[in-house]
C-alpha cells in the first residue's frame, strides 16, 4: 500500500522536501500551493486534504490558522507534520500550539533541525528531530526510507516549536555579530551562550530545557547562523551593515511576537542585544560588545 503524502507550500523547504520524499518509491506525493501553478494535481486544498494520509505544513507561520481552519474538518485519521517556524501573530500561538488546539493530539509532530532547503535539494544527508507520540513516528519514518533524511524521535512538540522560532531569532544575532566582522572567537562565544538562553526559555513555552541541546535547537541553530542560504543569518548582517532590508526573515517577524509572549524583564542578555539591534534600532556595535562585558 502506497503512502498517500499531501505537501502543503510549494516554497523553499516545502519543494526541497519534495525532491526528498521522491527518494522513496512507495510514496505517492501530491503538492499544493496558494499559487496555483504550482499545485499538482491541479485542485483546491479541500479536494486534496481527504485523500492523504500524511500532510506537511510547509507554510508561513501567519498562515497557519487559516489553512488550519479551512481543512481541519476535512482530517479525520491523517498525520499532520510542520515544518513551519514561527508564531502565529494574532494569537501569539506556537504551530504546535495551533496544532494542538485544531487537531488530535495523537496525529501530529513537528518536523525540526539543521535541514537547508539548498542542502536538500543537492541531495546532501542530514538528521532531524521528529517531535511525537511513537506511533506518529513510526509511521513517518517509513516515509523517509531510502531518503538522505534521518529521523529521530524527541518527546517534545511544544519544545521542539518554541526551538524552531527561537533559534531563527538567535541567527539572526549571529548574523549580525559577522556582519560586524567581530570574528570567529565571537561566535564562539555567542553560540553557547543563545544555547543556555534557550534552555532558559523553552520552559516558558510549555518546552523542556534540554530540547535546546538536540537537533531541534542547538543542531539547528548552527546550521541555520553559519550558511549563507539562511535568510535569518542574511537579514542580521544587513541589519548590522545598515543596509535595507526588504524582506525580513522569519526570525525577525518573530520577535516581538517572542518580547510580547515571555515579557520585556524576562530577556536574556543575548535576546536582549538583538531586540535592542533589530526593534530599538540601538547602536550595533556598542550593543553587540556590551554582551562581552
Amino acid at each position: 500500500m502506497r503512502n498517500r503524502v499531501l505537501i502543503v507550500g510549494a516554497g523553499e523547504i516545502g519543494s526541497a522536501l519534495l525532491g526528498v520524499l521522491e527518494g522513496n518509491k512507495n510514496n505517492r506525493i501530491s503538492i499544493w500551493d496558494i499559487n496555483l501553478k504550482l499545485c499538482f494535481p491541479k485542485k483546491s486544498l479541500e479536494e486534496m486534504v481527504p485523500n492523504a494520509d500524511f500532510i506537511f505544513l510547509c507554510i508561513p507561520s501567519h498562515a497557519i490558522d487559516s489553512c488550519l481552519g479551512k481543512i481541519k474538518r476535512h482530517i479525520k485519521k491523517t498525520i499532520m507534520i510542520s515544518l513551519t517556524k514561527g508564531i502565529e501573530r494574532k494569537q501569539g500561538l506556537l504551530t504546535s500550539e495551533l496544532l494542538v488546539k485544531n487537531l488530535r493530539r495523537d496525529g501530529i509532530a513537528i518536523l525540526a533541525g539543521p535541514m537547508l532547503a539548498e542542502e536538500l535539494r543537492r541531495g546532501l544527508k542530514t538528521k532531524a528531530c521528529l517531535a511525537s507520540n511513537s506511533s506518529v513516528f513510526k509511521k513517518v519514518s517509513l516515509l523517509f526510507k531510502n531518503t538522505p533524511l534521518f529521523l529521530e524521535q524527541l518527546n517534545d512538540i511544544h519544545g521542539a516549536s518554541a526551538s524552531g522560532v527561537l533559534k531563527n531569532i538567535y541567527a539572526l544575532g549571529l548574523g549580525i555579530a559577522d556582519g560586524l566582522k567581530m570574528g570567529a572567537n565571537v561566535r564562539g562565544v555567542l553560540l553557547p551562550q543563545a544555547t543556555k538562553e534557550m534552555q532558559t526559555l523553552l520552559p516558558l513555552f510549555g518546552g523542556k530545557s534540554a530540547t535546546a541541546l538536540t537537533l531541534a535547537g542547538l543542531g539547528d541553530l548552527e546550521a541555520t547562523s553559519s550558511s549563507s542560504f539562511s535568510r535569518n543569518h542574511t537579514t542580521g548582517s544587513m541589519i548590522a551593515r545598515s543596509k535595507k532590508v526588504t524582506q525580513y526573515s522569519e526570525g525577525a517577524l518573530s520577535l516581538p511576537l517572542v518580547v510580547r509572549r515571555i515579557g520585556l524583564k524576562k530577556l536574556p542578555p543575548f535576546m536582549g542585544a538583538i531586540f535592542n539591534v533589530v526593534l530599538k534600532k540601538k547602536n550595533p556595535r556598542k550593543t553587540f560588545e556590551a554582551l562581552l562585558k
